[in-house]
């Protein structure tokens, strides 16, 4: 898949959609790195609106119960687990939809900035193949932090055929320690 434009200043955005910020805190040990919010997540504020199933009842399946919670619940839930998100991009111009695809330019966030000020972030776990590759072929600095580890694990994404029900997901985080019975 082709990258967007990277732009910087913002300004160089005709119809910028902003995107969320970081679920963080003091504690947070792994950051999971999406590319930018579906619709119905800008419209929620909140991450994953979309992915109700395949994000919060697959993928974090390891971790706890999120299906069914709301999103207090579930940033409490993450946060009290050392968890965190983001997504790379932090600002992008996109056509109709929600796919990485429909992004015609984009403006990093800060992730340098966010991991100066967070230094217990141990993980950078990628929420799939696009967010991983373009970070990494734009900006090297997290890649090349000592004690800092970077994932890249199945897209959780709808239009991801190939998504293994949180398999990955679930090894992942059993392997760092998460006890949780499937």
């Amino acid at each position: 898949m082709q990258k967007p434009q990277i732009v910087s200043p913002e300004g160089e955005l005709t119809r910028p959609a902003h995107g969320l910020g970081p679920i963080v805190d003091g504690r947070t040990r792994f950051l999971v790195l999406g590319t930018f919010p579906a619709l119905e997540s800008l419209d929620e504020g909140f991450y994953y609106r979309n992915q109700i199933k395949r994000f919060w009842g697959q993928a974090l399946k390891a971790v706890g119960e999120f299906e069914l919670l709301d999103n207090d619940a579930r940033r409490k839930l993450l946060l009290e687990n050392k968890i965190g998100l983001w997504d790379i991009f932090g600002c992008v111009e996109r056509n109709n939809g929600n796919q990485d695809d429909r992004i015609r330019k984009a403006k990093y966030n800060d992730i340098h900035g966010l991991l100066e000020k967070s230094t217990s972030i141990q993980y950078l776990i990628f929420n799939g193949r696009n967010a991983y590759d373009w970070l990494k072929e734009d900006r090297l600095d997290p890649f090349q932090r000592e004690m800092l580890r970077t994932r890249r694990l199945q897209s959780s994404s709808g239009s991801n055929g190939w998504f293994n029900h949180g398999v990955d997901w679930f090894e992942f985080f059993s392997h760092v320690g998460f006890k949780r019975v499937r």
